[in-house]
């Protein structure tokens, strides 16, 4: 390659055994500009070699110490890495080599990966760290309501307070800042109604608006709080209220409660519209004002009133054979407390009054977390699992009063945002 001043370029010929050469004319112009050349091999190459004009392999012992992809897409590397990870996305978790007690951050509570890789998340002592996110509300206080995680966010419903039986839908991401989805749903005003999260649709079912109409067996759906459409006008299970509604295996069911009197029946239903008895009777007793998850399998039946206060733990994995766990869970019986499967424990905590919470990985052996929590004792509220968080709101707190305050237990360990998995 020419860099300086342009060159002249003088050719002269002659024929075979002739004499004097003879320059040609006009003479050529070397100009100051690249020029390629090609070779079979190459080294010692200068500049940037595009990565399009290379074929073949490139054997990984010719690559240097440190390789820079330039966040190029589908490249493969295999191999041991050294260094900091930052940037690092889309690693397999069963990969990472942590030793046992080692810890990794996750940005969700939740991470199947870790988990199937022997991580477990870490946690605060068993309930400790109760917080209050905001008192009071902009919905109205109330008691009986429903109460529901669903889309990242929980969810307010209906339920009873001074003004009457309501039917506003209220939803917020972090318990303080709430949304308003609609003032007035289709669905009658009620409380003691039954609400699950199920095939991406919230469910509203049942319930009651007085002593003398005996109640609901209509069902609701809805994917935004919004819009609701009913599937059913009268469903084949009685009119009910303060009964047992799981979403477990595909389906959402409804167990018990109170009509005429107290039931012990189970159904089930994929889509609101058609629905299977699994029992007419359960064996645990009629009942009303229980608490019912679902959690490592089964369905469980917990506590409520009926010809007597229960403190009996129940589990099934198909509403048909049921087993009791517990006859007598070390936590009072009664009705109106909640219950709420987090963090892969049964959590039983409040009731008319109370605010002790107990918490049990097998319904036999149960934990007293606290005596008394912070917030104020109170019976038919609302709880929920969301976003590593297990939430108190509202309810009946004694003495005609309502409440609209919300409350929330961060039993995971956090780190700047970031929560803790711990290897095995």
């Amino acid at each position: 390659r020419s860099t300086g001043r342009g060159r002249w370029l003088e050719v002269a010929v002659r024929t075979n055994g002739g004499g004097a050469f003879t320059a040609l004319a006009p003479r050529q112009p070397l100009l100051a500009s690249p020029y390629a050349v090609m070779a079979n091999t190459a080294s010692n190459l200068l500049g940037t070699l595009p990565a399009a004009q290379l074929t073949g392999t490139l054997p990984v012992t010719a690559l240097p110490s440190s390789v820079l992809t330039n966040n190029a897409n589908g490249v493969t590397l295999t191999g041991s890495f050294v260094g900091n990870g930052a940037g690092l996305t889309n690693l397999n978790a069963g990969s990472l080599a942590v030793p046992s007690g080692g810890i990794v951050l996750s940005a969700t509570a939740s991470n199947a990966a870790l988990a199937s890789a022997g991580f477990a998340l870490m946690v605060n002592p068993l309930g400790a760290g109760w917080t209050q996110a905001t008192n009071p509300t902009p919905w109205r206080g109330r008691s009986n309501f429903g109460a529901v995680a669903f889309n990242g966010q929980m969810w307010v419903m209906g339920g009873y307070n001074e003004g009457g039986y309501l039917n506003d839908v209220w939803s917020s991401s972090d318990g303080v800042t709430w949304t308003q989805a609609t003032s007035a749903a289709p669905w009658s005003g009620r409380d003691g109604f039954g609400v699950v999260a199920l095939n991406g649709q919230m469910w509203v079912m049942g319930g009651w608006t007085n002593y003398s109409a005996r109640g609901f067996n209509d069902v609701w759906s809805s994917s935004d709080g919004v819009t609701w459409t009913q599937a059913a006008s009268a469903a084949p299970w009685s009119k009910r209220n303060y009964f047992g509604a799981v979403a477990f295996n595909g389906q959402m069911w409804v167990m018990g409660g109170y009509g005429s009197t107290w039931l012990n029946d189970v159904w089930s239903s994929s889509n609101g519209v058609s629905w299977t008895q699994a029992t007419s009777a359960a064996p645990w007793g009629g009942r009303e004002g229980f608490g019912a998850m679902a959690l490592n399998g089964q369905m469980w039946v917990m506590g409520g009133s009926g010809s007597s206060d229960f403190n009996d733990v129940w589990s099934s994995s198909n509403g048909v054979s049921w087993t009791r766990v517990a006859s007598a869970a070390p936590w009072g019986g009664g009705e109106g407390f909640g219950a709420v499967a987090f963090n892969g424990q049964m959590w039983v905590m409040g009731g008319y009054g109370g605010h002790d919470v107990w918490s049990s990985s097998n319904g036999v052996t149960w934990i007293q977390a606290t005596s008394a929590a912070p917030w104020n004792g109170r019976g038919w509220f609302g709880a929920a699992a969301l976003n590593g968080q297990m939430w108190v709101m509202g309810g009946w707190g004694g003495g005609g009063c309502v409440l609209n305050d919300v409350w929330f237990l961060q039993n995971a360990t956090m780190l700047g945002g970031f929560y803790l998995f711990q290897k095995h």
